[in-house]
């Protein structure tokens, strides 16, 4: 078999700002709980100041992720089958496995059974379960988006999305041959049942159908489908779309918009994350197809960074309120404001991108060197190893990788 490289180059930065974005928005959270200053864009009851960032910032960061998996995860697996002539299931899901469940299960146990011991890391702003047990369960079977939201572990929802997509994808993509129908089919099949349901099942705290509603709103599967349009579109080089989409209007003109829309914080009624994802999805086409363009997002610090941003969206919560009870300490308080509020926020990122570096290089990536054995298709990042197969046919990788 020949060996072929294609990594995208710049796509690992996407990732590492997508991850910090939702850092970010999280640490204006927690400030916000402590009613200090924060550059989310709600009024702050003690300072009375207005913040800077959208309020949807860290939610329009995960749009960002799921249709960069959808994106890079439909990609790796037509490349697979066009190198192989069929797609493993078998080896996606340990792929995927190898992947997210160790660094997603140490995560879970110690958020249920270890850290509700330690007195310092009590969180009273987070609504305490009133079914622990059903949502360890659900927690443990990756359905954290059914799941009542833990302390240190609420973020874990889009995991479980992720989780889900990846259980029905590869699937999907043996039994149905026209993918951009499938895709396009999922899309119009998610909108339609969420509509719906936003219509005729009344919101009644608890109930079922309010469950049911909650789920269709953070499931999201339309969001993924959109990035797996944007891998179909560039794969097959699907003309004319791939001419207009990449084109150098295209190019200047979505992360214009993406501007536009963020920073006056444009609204459409039930369908803003859709809107923000076909920006995305504008946005990484471009990136992967003319990476010349984009160069300045390739570089060994964000590559690195990027590598390791699953740890950094996994690990911020802990982080940020261990930064915020370590300036406590230091400094006898909160002081300064601003200053403080600042300090919470570059301690923060900075303490989570070193939890996720210590992670990455001695934890995951012993479970990830297991994926050479069960792949015909070896990521970007694991193509550098030594002990990476020169026969595999290799690909840019994805996130979570």
């Amino acid at each position: 078999m020949t060996s072929e490289r294609i990594h995208f180059k710049g796509l690992n930065a996407v990732r590492f700002f997508a991850a910090s974005a939702v850092a970010l928005s999280h640490a204006s959270v927690v400030l916000m709980w402590h009613r200090l200053p924060n550059l989310i864009g709600w009024v702050n009851p003690q300072a009375g100041t207005l913040g800077w960032l959208n309020p949807e910032t860290g939610k329009l960061a995960v749009i960002c992720f799921f249709v960069l998996s959808g994106f890079l995860i439909t990609y790796l697996l037509l490349s697979e089958e066009a190198q192989s002539g069929a797609i493993s299931i078998r080896s996606f899901y340990l792929r995927r496995v190898l992947r997210i469940w160790p660094l997603y299960y140490l995560l879970v146990l110690s958020g249920f059974f270890l850290l509700p011991k330690i007195p310092l890391l009590d969180m009273p702003f987070v609504p305490t379960s009133a079914h622990p047990w059903r949502d360890c369960f659900l927690y443990m079977t990756i359905f954290p988006n059914l799941a009542t939201p833990m302390p240190y572990l609420g973020h874990l929802w889009s995991i479980g999305v992720e989780e889900q997509f990846y259980i029905l994808w590869p699937v999907l993509l043996v039994v149905f041959p026209n993918r951009l129908r499938l895709l396009l089919g999922i899309i119009v099949a998610y909108l339609g049942a969420f509509l719906a349901a936003d219509l005729l099942l009344e919101p009644r705290a608890g109930s079922v159908t309010d469950v049911l509603r909650g789920a269709l709103v953070f499931f999201r599967i339309d969001c993924i489908a959109l990035g797996g349009v944007a891998a179909v579109v560039l794969f097959h080089r699907l003309q004319p779309a791939l001419r207009v989409l990449t084109s150098r209007a295209a190019q200047v003109g979505a992360p214009a918009l993406l501007a536009i829309l963020y920073l006056w914080n444009v609204q459409v009624p039930k369908l803003t994350y859709e809107l923000y994802a076909v920006v995305f999805a504008m946005m990484i086409l471009n990136i992967a197809a003319h990476p010349e363009s984009f160069r300045w997002l390739e570089n060994h610090l964000l590559d690195t960074l990027g590598k390791v941003s699953y740890g950094i969206y996994m690990y911020h919560p802990l982080a940020i309120v261990l930064s915020l009870i370590g300036l406590r300490t230091l400094l006898g308080g909160e002081r300064g404001g601003w200053l403080f509020s600042a300090s919470v926020y570059g301690l923060g990122l900075a303490s989570t991108v070193a939890i996720a570096l210590v992670s990455y290089y001695g934890f995951e990536l012993r479970f990830l060197r297991l994926k050479l054995r069960v792949s015909s298709v070896v990521s970007g990042d694991l193509a550098e190893e030594p002990s990476a197969p020169s026969d595999r046919y290799v690909i840019g990788a994805a996130f979570p990788k």
